[in-house]
């Protein structure tokens, strides 16, 4: 099934380039001739660096094109060659349709029906109010909180790793499997266990589900202790359906009534959303009438059109946009709209580069295609697409360096000479590691009542059977968790330290010129 899988990914993408190339009459050739040289198109695996090959592919379809007995564009052959496809193998269906969509870009996509209906409700659910992202070296971190929500009173804080959830491990599990083990009824308890990188702590909280809509605005005023100064720190999470769009509007009331003149947007981590959402929210924080705020680009060129300001725009002293390379699509337009019209300062690293917008198109069966239809610029007519904003103060997170101890060994071979009472060099193993964990203090060679509580409270965090003794499944589990510690790095926050300082100072910092057009 695989292997059929990959070999109708390489035809699709083959035959969508193929569908550009001119089609010649028909030979008159009554005999064998040579076929059409291997000279043809071929990819690089991003993963592996794999040289994919697709010539041979390019040759049969050349020799199919140009021989068949019946004349057939190219648009026909791939639809006839797909419609095949799915004949043989109807279970490809919806792979057959992804694979269709995402020949011209990764963002347009296709749905089926359950996927669909998923999407459209999968901001409410039952949980704990915190929002979950997997990092590139398969991290689940907390990179939000719902205001007052059961996570954020039980101490959770942004940045945990989540490393267990009712005692199963999640170290090795997709962020959607995570998820879906977190999920149940509410008023149900749910126990997560977390490590704090910055305490180098391993804790577990046990919560209470209810019923949640992720909040995607959250804010708070804040008032400076050196300069005195009160700004209003804003976060977006994304711009998502309309609860963003009524969330803001609260803010943007609190505002209009002099609240704060001076705003801090962290749109770090914001993958975007909705075009028609980020322009409201842009409309109320620009101020004048008829101003560009940005121009779309659809597939025919010859029909641009712009959108323009209402007359809503709120005029504030200061504003800083905190953004960095997961800053994506509506949250970068809001960000560089506002960074043109020299409106706002904008704070951290180049973001994604994401200027192109998707259009949803509903089939009967409640699936549906979602496909790339247009592109966007800032209000003077700057294409960012594949190129992002760039901050006016480029500022990287500094790790904080670990000290880690050289570790004695520990493992199946010397496990056994663990126990309570016992000093040797297997128990000050045990130890050097359950400090690194968070749940002792100092290591020695002697297995104390110390020794004996932290690995009672660690089994007690992971799910395990809280014996105080060493046994092979604690052995395993600590050996792996120590693993994934070793690997964590803590970031100091340099971004938002820069951002309030450029909030709270007196002077302007002025917003750098984007390229030409």
């Amino acid at each position: 099934m695989n292997g059929l899988r990959k070999r109708l990914t390489s035809l699709l993408l083959a035959a969508a380039m193929l569908l550009t190339l001119s089609l010649p009459a028909l030979a008159d050739e009554t005999v064998p001739s040579e076929a059409p040289a291997e000279e043809g198109y071929q990819t690089v695996d991003p993963v592996t660096g794999e040289i994919r090959d697709f010539s041979k592919l390019e040759q049969v379809y050349e020799i199919y094109r140009d021989h068949y007995y019946v004349v057939k564009d190219g648009e026909q052959i791939l639809l006839d060659t797909l419609k095949t496809l799915l004949e043989t193998d109807p279970s490809l269906f919806d792979e057959v349709m992804n694979a269709l969509m995402k020949s011209g870009d990764s963002f347009s996509r296709y749905y089926a029906p359950e996927v669909a209906e998923a999407e459209a409700t999968s901001k409410e659910y039952g949980g704990v109010g915190m929002t979950v992202q997997q990092q590139d070296d398969g991290r689940i971190l907390v990179v939000e909180l719902t205001k007052d929500g059961t996570a954020e009173k039980a101490g959770v804080q942004i940045g945990d790793q989540i490393m267990a959830i009712d005692g199963h491990s999640v170290l090795n599990l997709t962020i959607e499997a995570a998820v879906e083990i977190g999920r149940g009824e509410v008023g149900t308890e749910v126990t997560y266990s977390f490590y704090r990188a910055s305490t180098g702590s391993l804790f577990s909280l046990t919560m209470v589900r209810g019923e949640m809509t992720t909040e995607t605005v959250t804010w708070e005023y804040i008032t400076d202790e050196a300069t005195g100064v009160t700004y209003a720190e804003c976060r977006i999470n994304d711009f998502v359906g309309m609860s963003t769009y009524v969330e803001f509007l609260a803010f943007y009331k609190e505002l209009q009534a002099g609240s704060a003149d001076r705003v801090l947007f962290d749109l770090r981590n914001n993958p975007g959303g909705d075009l028609t959402i980020v322009l409201d929210l842009i409309n109320m924080m620009l101020p004048g009438k008829g101003k560009i705020i940005t121009n779309v680009i659809p597939r025919e060129p010859e029909e641009p059109f712009s959108y323009e300001t209402t007359g809503r725009g709120i005029p504030l002293e200061k504003i800083v946009i905190l953004v960095d390379d997961t800053t994506a699509s509506a949250a970068e337009l809001f960000a560089i709209t506002l960074q043109e019209y020299g409106l706002a300062t904008v704070v951290g690293t180049q973001t994604f580069g994401k200027a192109i917008g998707q259009q949803y198109f509903e089939l009967k069966d409640g699936s549906q295609a979602i496909i790339t239809a247009m592109q966007v610029t800032t209000p003077s007519g700057f294409k960012y697409n594949e190129i992002g904003v760039t901050p006016d103060v480029v500022v990287e997170n500094t790790e904080v360096p670990r000290e880690l101890p050289e570790f004695k060994e520990l493992s199946e071979k010397n496990y056994e000479r663990v126990s309570f009472a016992a000093s040797n060099a297997a128990v000050e193993a045990l130890e050097q590691r359950l400090v690194l964990l968070g749940v002792m203090r100092e290591a020695d060679r002697d297995f104390d009542r110390d020794t004996l509580q932290a690995l009672k409270i660690y089994q007690g965090n992971m799910g395990l059977p809280v014996t105080g003794k060493l046994d092979l499944d604690t052995l395993n589990s600590i050996l792996e968790m120590t693993e994934v510690v070793k690997e964590v790095r803590y970031y100091h926050d340099d971004q938002h330290d820069k951002a309030v300082e450029l909030i709270t100072a007196a002077e302007e910092i002025l917003p750098q010129e984007q390229p030409a057009a």
